[in-house]
This record gives structure tokens, sequence and C-alpha cells, in this order.
């Protein structure tokens, strides 16, 4: 590996990198730098959003004896531990009253804990780590007074002359905040993406020095997001549909709060035309509306008057990052309203809009419709049938009835007749015939 000229390097801000410092050499003297401890395995896909620069500085043992790679600076996760290692070298050129270092995390970065050990050489240069072994190295934490800050700690000698002309390893262990938790974007580089500064500031006598900063990355920062669907009556999520009056629809507003952000407020809102009936509201996870419901997350309430609802997560950052959308169920009346939603074409398309408030900032939705059915025109015309004349009317039907029955009776009466004097003309004959034959 090629030694690197201490004097002239910098930290270079590249969109993918690991965390950690170059050591540095330091004026009076003193050396101090910090280095953190690569974790090969780190995710170096989309994830982060940055392309890779992870060469290894150097190489020196842990204190479990196995190697590890030094780098400047390191993908980590969100609650994901990451060891930094400070080389310092305090110098023998003046007598020590006071001499330690202070390990200050900024905003972001949680400490979590350090230890001092002291080599058993004198580290002037990056080459002189490698032959370091943390196992073999003394732990002198103990030699030392705590003073313990709000996010970090001072570290001072007991005895300072224990420190005269002597180098230690000092092992910080820090993670980074949850997402949520604090605003990462401060750290932002042009491209957008965060560098969370580490430095360790040594000190000795009335000299103060800063190491280099080392860097850790989180995953790349996520903007807020809404989007707004209906759904439709195969259960698919579109943009506009047609609706039936006075039937139940639903709306789907799906919402990223985001990421990389101190998160204070998430709010999702939405006011209905006037002519659409609100009637449910829910808050899913995911992106459907057949997510897991977890309305009591959220201070929900509704409107009936305005036709609006407004979602407040009880503990926005909770939500970082995550996807989750709110269901609408809704009818459309059938109300003269609708005419002011005719487009020019004739058609009435009823749309609108969500909106996500994250911190006070307003995100707007895509815009959906919804369209009624077609009403087409009608023209009859009929009178209405009066008492009076419907008696008349039954009154003739009943008078038509009864001569059918009269007429039909007097027929059979003459049939009658006309049968029984057939009879007896033919009984008659039979009379003659018979007195005829007799003769």
């Amino acid at each position: 590996m090629k030694t690197v000229d201490l004097g002239k390097i910098s930290n270079k801000v590249k969109n993918r990198v690991i965390g950690g410092s170059m050591l540095t050499m330091m004026a009076l003297s003193g050396v101090a730098g910090t280095l953190v401890h690569a974790d090969t395995s780190s995710d170096t896909g989309d994830k982060w959003g940055t392309a890779a620069d992870d060469k290894t500085v150097q190489t020196t043992k842990g204190v479990d004896g196995k190697t590890i790679n030094l780098t400047n600076e390191e993908h980590a996760d969100y609650s994901q531990s990451t060891p930094f290692y400070a080389p310092l070298t305090f110098p023998n050129d003046e007598k020590l009253t006071s001499a330690g270092f202070t390990e200050d995390v900024v905003d972001g970065l949680v400490f979590d804990s350090l230890k001092v050990y002291k080599v058993d050489k004198t580290i002037q240069s990056e080459s002189d780590l490698k032959d370091v072994d943390l196992s073999k190295a003394k732990d002198v934490t103990d030699q030392g007074t705590v003073d313990k800050h709000k996010n970090g700690e001072k570290w001072t000698f007991k005895n300072a002359q224990d420190a005269f002309g002597q180098s230690f390893v000092v092992e910080v262990k820090v993670h980074m905040s949850a997402d949520g938790a604090a605003d990462l974007t401060q750290y932002a580089d042009k491209n957008g993406v965060i560098h969370i500064p580490n430095t360790i500031n040594q000190f000795w006598n009335d000299h103060k020095k800063d190491t280099n900063t080392p860097d850790i990355i989180p995953p790349k920062t996520v903007d807020p997001s809404i989007t707004k669907k209906i759904v439709d009556k195969d259960g698919k999520l579109v943009d506009k549909r047609n609706v039936d009056f006075d039937h139940d629809y639903s709306y789907v507003i799906t919402n990223n709060a985001g990421s990389n952000t101190k998160l204070d407020k998430i709010v999702s809102t939405d006011d209905l035309e006037n002519v659409i009936d609100l009637k449910t509201v829910k808050v899913v996870e995911g992106n459907s509306a057949s997510g897991k419901d977890v309305s009591s997350q959220f201070d929900i309430r509704l409107d009936n008057a305005k036709e609006s609802y407004s979602a407040t997560a009880k503990t926005p950052k909770d939500w970082a990052n995550k996807v989750w959308s709110v269901v609408v169920t809704g009818r459309l009346k059938n109300t003269t309203d609708l005419m002011d939603f005719l487009t020019k074409n004739g058609d009435i398309e009823v749309g609108n809009v969500a909106h996500l408030d994250v911190n006070g900032d307003d995100h707007k939705s895509n815009n959906v419709i919804v369209i009624p059915p077609t009403v087409k025109d009608q023209a009859k015309k009929f009178i209405e049938q009066t008492s009076s004349s419907k008696d008349k009317s039954d009154s003739t039907s009943d008078k038509s009835d009864s001569s059918k029955t009269g007429d039909s009776t007097k027929k059979n009466s003459g049939s009658s007749s006309s049968t029984s004097s057939s009879a007896s003309s033919s009984t008659s004959s039979s009379s003659s015939a018979s007195s005829k034959a007799n003769k």
C-alpha cells in the first residue's frame, strides 16, 4: 500500500464514501487523527445513492486480535453502532501539566462509549498504525477522569506526566439517531449526500488541536411525497372512474414523510367537494386499501359539514420514510351543484386533491376524478284521471255489460220458444201420419 503524505491529505467530499477520518500530523509534535472501522459488508447499492470510495487507508488489529480496516468514511444504517479509532501522541518538548481529549458528537449521532489504549510504540505517521495490535495494548481508560457532556465525554489524564511522549489509541463507539429524530440534511453536500462529521479534540497544557473529520453517510435522503388514487370496481387504483349516485366508493391517499429530517409534525388532509358525502376515514400501512389498520396511531378528525378530514401522526418520527395510506369512503350525490363541474365537452368531472403537511411544508397530491352517470333528457305528457270521470267510466262500463247480458237472455229465450214450437209441430205431424196409416 502506498503511504499517504499526511501533510497533503484533505477530506474529499464524494458521492459515496465510507466513514472515518485520516490520521493527520499535528503541530507542536502532537499527533492526532481519527479513522473509522470499515464495515466491508455495508450495502453499496442504491440504498446510499452514492458511488463507492471505500479504499482502506490502513489496517491494524483490534482488541480481539482481528484485522481492522481503517478508512475515511463509512456507510451506516440508523442506530447501527460504528467504532472510530483515534491515534493520539502527546509531545515531549514541554512539561505536561494537563492532557487528554474531548469527544462530543454532533446532532444526529449518539455517543455510546470510549476506551483508551496505550500502545507500545510511538505513532508518528499513518504507516505506524500497521503494526499496532490493540489486543496487546494496555487499557488505561481508568487512568483518566471523565466529565460527561450532553452527547459525549471529556477524558483527562489523572497524571498528565503519563502522557509525556506517549502514544494512545482511543476507541469511540457511536450510532446514528433513529431516522426522523434529527435533521441530517444540514450535513448534505451540493449533491445532497449527507456526511455526518465526527472529530476528537486533543489538548495538552494550553494547546488544543482537532483531529481530521471522519464522515458517516446514512442512507440517501427520501423526499416527502403524496399520491392519491381511486379504487375501481376491480379493486385497482386509478386516477379516474365512473361512479353511481349514492353508492360508496373509496380514495386511497398514499403518504411518505421522507427521511433524514427531524419530524415534528405530519398531517394528512383532504377537503372533498360538497357534492361528495364523506362517510369514513381510516389509516393503513402500505399503499393499498387492504393494508394493516393503524388508525390508532393517528388523531383522525372528520368535519361532515365541510366534507373534510385530518389525520395527524401521534408520534411523527415513527413514520420517517414509511409508506402509509389514508382510505376515504364517500358517496357522490345527485345534486344541481354538479353543474359547477361541467366540462367544455358537457361531461361532469368531480376532481379532488389531498395534502400532506410535514413540519409545516405543504405537499399536494395529484388530481383524481370521479364521473357520475349521464342523465338524459326525457319528456312525456299525461292527463290526470279525476274521480267523477272514473265513476262515469265505471257506470258506462256497467251498462254496457248489462245490455250485453239482456241481449243474450233474449236470444236464449227465443231459441227455446222456437225449439218448443218445432217440437209441437213435429208431434202433430206424427199423429196425422199415424191416423192415415190406420185408415
